[in-house]
């Protein structure tokens, strides 16, 4: 979650939050992350 949280907020202070799709996240968050995390984690994360 740490993780998660760190890529996410590096991510959301150059975007907005309506404009970015779920895939996008994917891609941010599991950049050089291992295991990555699935779809459902990180929806899940966001809610």
């Amino acid at each position: 979650v740490d993780r998660f949280n760190h890529k996410f907020s590096a991510h959301m202070r150059t975007s907005h939050l309506d404009v970015i799709s779920i895939s996008e996240v994917e891609q941010i968050v599991n950049l050089g992350t291992v295991p990555p995390f699935s779809r459902v984690e990180i929806t899940v994360m966001l809610q």
